[in-house]
């Protein structure tokens, strides 16, 4: 006999698959199709129009016939539609019959189950003893693998103990579930909230995401029940979602640069993750109604409203920034001796190799870079410096740098991003200033020996046909010289040294050039791209150019003429920018910077130092990217000196985290 415990549970999974089904497939957009369906089906054959056999070479062939299946089962048992349920059933049996099997392990092992465990449980009084064992003979009976798709494996395996009403078999795919809810320093999630699979690769939008649909509803549903994940598995689901999804997500779309090679799949492979987001806010909010007021804000932005959250967050176990407002988003991926960019794998993600090594992601709609990946020049890929070879990344990822100096500083409301680049015959030195709505980029030390020309790219998106370069409106296609500055989608460029090059045109390709999978189906866009050549082997070349996310063309004109933020030092030993009392310093190594009349900041190890001068004290921010060392601190203003000493975190779980200390100008106090 069935537990009331499971019945219970049952019934929130069946209340919560029908709701999702529901919000991301409205039922008056698929209900007109049903007696077509109905009509079209044939016993022998299926249905004409998915070739269920074409399941052995393209898994989404599986995806798409179940999916149907699980729409019929979703309107039998929220409406009782016979007519429905008789659908379902025969679909079910052909399914079977046909038993198809993908190339790919992940569909025959999680893709499919994901699918059929909501099928078996709405559909679970309906089945024929026949159906039912074949059903069952698809769901595991225990959790492998590690990481998401150990979570995967044991939602399979909930499913076929709540469709076998076996308490014990549920238990033990409720404790697999949280055994990977965790923060850890290897595959999983990571003590700044990034998530990591493949290795150390950035994947909160990826193997992150599919973790997360799997262990959020299960927490959800057995909430108030014997079967409820502790309370330390519930905090760090929340804070994952708080301190790391709402950071790489801006109106229901998530940053490219979190979503691995997904990159090569239209949508991002999620082509509803705003209803999705919505779903986890919503459960979020029940099961921490405390902090409804976070949920809610998040929904009204998932719904229309600005993005309510401001700040400036680096994840130093995964090498990526985000800085945001209710206007702007700005994020930048590189690697490390200690972190893999973007990979390649199952002929996905064709030339992405320079994803991860400065990739930037410009923000203020959320769109600008929808599905534009086929149509990318991937020579330039925005925010790095490179020599002009497109070409695929490493098989599933791989340590591509020896470097060790990547990483950042950030007191929450601003900070800065440094990575060091040496790869492909070519090194620079790249940092990213950001001081809210104003981010400067500075690139040192350019040089390489490689045969192609290194160019920076400041960026490559949707062109929105107008632009303002140098103070003249235009439109149309272009390919001209910016020499000061230049607006476009709500996002100022001001150059400070080189010109860059401008082109807008229209370009056409296929996703297969990025995806031996996907359709060759020829598709156009307008492309945006904006860029500094630094030539063929440069030596000791450098860049320098602001940008104003969410600004008009009168603001960016505006602070053409008059910046705000002042270069101090561009060179291979630092790094340096003021804005007003905001100093933000990048040591390459010991150094001693003049910042201005009567004021200068010595040290005497490599750090980031994010300073703010106030009337009374200095408030420091201090990182030292790849080590945890001592740093001595000097600074000298109007003749007095200030000194103290901070001492970075040399754990792995904490190397390159952020460490905070007060001085004031008379006594200095540590914190």
């Amino acid at each position: 006999m069935i537990s009331q415990h499971l019945m219970n549970i049952q019934s929130a999974v069946t209340d919560e698959i029908i709701r999702q089904q529901y919000e991301v497939y409205p039922r008056a957009s698929w209900y007109k199709h049903l007696s077509n369906w109905q009509q079209s089906f044939c016993h022998e054959s299926g249905w004409y129009d998915i070739d269920l056999p074409d399941a052995e070479q393209d898994g989404e062939v599986m995806r798409t016939y179940l999916q149907r299946v699980l729409l019929l089962a979703c309107e039998y048992r929220s409406n009782q539609s016979s007519v429905a349920a008789e659908l379902a059933l025969e679909a079910l049996q052909y399914w079977y019959r046909v038993n198809p099997q993908n190339w790919n392990w992940w569909w025959n092992q999680i893709g499919k189950q994901r699918l059929l465990g909501p099928i078996a449980l709405l559909l679970s009084s309906k089945l024929t003893p026949a159906l039912k064992a074949q059903l069952s003979a698809d769901f595991p009976t225990c959790a492998t693998m590690t990481g998401a798709n150990k979570a995967d494996l044991a939602h399979a395996m909930a499913f076929g103990a709540l469709l076998s009403s076996d308490e014990t078999r549920f238990k033990a795919a409720m404790e697999d579930i949280c055994n990977t809810i965790c923060v850890t320093e290897d595959e999983g999630i990571q003590a700044d909230y990034s998530y990591q699979q493949h290795g150390p690769q950035l994947q909160n939008g990826g193997y992150g995401e599919s973790f997360y649909n799997v262990a959020l509803p299960w927490c959800y549903a057995t909430h108030n029940t014997p079967f409820a994940f502790p309370k330390h598995l519930q905090w760090i689901l929340g804070e994952y979602f708080l301190l790391g999804s709402v950071w790489m997500t801006r109106n229901g779309q998530w940053d490219y640069n979190v979503c691995g090679r997904a990159i090569a799949k239209p949508d991002l492979e999620k082509p509803y993750s705003s209803e999705i987001l919505g779903a986890q806010a919503r459960m979020l909010k029940a099961v921490f109604p405390q902090d409804a007021c976070l949920f809610d804000s998040y929904i009204a932005h998932l719904n229309g409203d600005s993005y309510p959250f401001v700040g400036y967050k680096h994840f130093w176990r995964s090498d990526y920034a985000v800085s945001v407002s209710d206007r702007y988003s700005v994020t930048v991926k590189a690697n490390s001796s200690r972190t893999k960019p973007i990979e390649t794998g199952n002929q996905e993600n064709l030339l992405g190799y320079w994803l991860g090594f400065g990739s930037m992601n410009i923000g203020v709609n959320g769109l600008e870079y929808r599905d534009i990946f086929p149509m990318w020049d991937w020579c330039r890929v925005p925010g790095v410096t490179n020599p002009q070879v497109a070409m695929p990344a490493h098989e599933w990822g791989r340590i591509e740098q020896h470097t060790h100096w990547t990483g950042g500083v950030s007191n929450s409301r601003w900070g800065i991003f440094t990575f060091e680049l040496d790869v492909q015959q070519t090194q620079a030195l790249k940092s990213w200033f950001f001081f809210g709505d104003i981010v400067v980029a500075l690139g040192a030390g350019i040089r390489s020996t490689h045969p192609q020309p290194v160019v920076t790219t400041i960026n490559q998106c949707h062109y929105e046909s107008r632009l303002w370069r140098d103070g003249i409106a235009e439109s149309g296609e272009l390919n001209a010289h910016v020499q000061h500055w230049l607006h476009h989608g709500n996002v100022g460029y001001v150059l400070h040294s080189a010109s860059a090059d401008l082109k807008c045109e229209t370009r056409s390709s296929s996703w297969q050039l990025i995806n031996q999978h996907l359709s060759d189906h020829r598709l156009d866009a307008e492309v945006f791209e904006l860029t500094i050549n630094h030539g063929v082997c440069p030596n000791d070349a450098s860049y320098q150019y602001t940008l104003l996310p969410g600004a008009n063309v009168e603001q960016t004109r505006q602070y053409a003429d008059a910046p705000k933020a002042r270069v101090i030092s561009n060179s291979k030993r630092t790094q340096a920018v003021m804005l007003d009392k905001w100093i933000g310093c990048v040591f390459y190594q010991a150094a001693t910077l003049n910042l201005e009349s009567g004021l200068s900041i010595q040290v005497d190890q490599p750090c980031v130092i994010a300073c703010e001068s106030e009337a009374h004290c200095y408030s420091l921010s201090v990182a030292t990217p790849g080590r945890g060392t001592t740093v001595n601190i000097v600074i000298v203003e109007q003749g007095r000196t200030y000194q103290t000493q901070m001492c970075t975190h040399s754990d792995a779980a904490r190397l390159g985290e952020s460490v905070h200390c007060y001085i004031t100008k008379s006594v200095k106090s540590c914190v």
